[in-house]
């Protein structure tokens, strides 16, 4: 009985971890022109095995030639889930969300080694319970796309994001306040 258990315990927190896409490892994110890299990993590089209690850091470089020269660095705030996004620039990496949260913080904004307080939950999108996108475990907000959220530049240099949502809408943020400016 106790085996029976303890398997079923094994097999749910396995089939719950895969499900989450949750890993807890160092990643890099490329800039899309491929000029800048992030990289994220545990603040103490001995961690054999980090995890939701290791501090983490994000490090971001311009590549050159054959080398990286650091740009910025600050402590980041890791959900265990390897993806974001770093601007053309490498002044702006951004973390979204997947998973939707009423009242929890959808977006994470790092802004040449500070972050950008970002209070836009799911409340701010107002979307429709019945237009999310159910999973086994939780409810998808942004759209079922390869870019879901991408940088733009106005005509006068100012970046923003754009996020696309599953009832196909598109929200414009300002990187610099964490606040959205429009939305379609």
């Amino acid at each position: 009985m106790k085996k029976t258990f303890f398997f079923v315990v094994t097999l749910f927190i396995a089939q719950f971890s895969l499900a989450n896409g949750v890993c807890w490892c160092a990643f890099e994110v490329l800039s899309q022109n491929k000029q800048f890299q992030a990289v994220i990993s545990p603040v103490d590089d001995t961690v054999d095995k980090p995890n939701w209690k290791t501090d983490w850091k994000i490090e971001v470089y311009k590549l050159e030639s054959n080398r990286k020269a650091l740009i910025w660095e600050s402590n980041y705030d890791y959900s265990g889930k390897p993806t974001g996004q770093l601007s053309d620039d490498g002044q702006y990496f951004t973390y979204v969300e997947n998973w939707f949260y009423k009242e929890f913080p959808l977006l994470t904004i790092y802004k040449d080694g500070r972050k950008i307080a970002a209070d836009l939950d799911g409340n701010s999108f107002s979307i429709a319970k019945r237009k999310l996108k159910k999973t086994s475990l939780h409810y998808l907000w942004l759209a079922q796309s390869d870019v879901p959220y991408e940088y733009k530049t106005s005509e006068y240099g100012i970046t923003f994001l754009i996020l696309k949502t599953v009832d196909k809408r598109e929200f414009e943020v300002n990187l610099d306040h964490g606040t959205l400016i429009g939305k379609n």
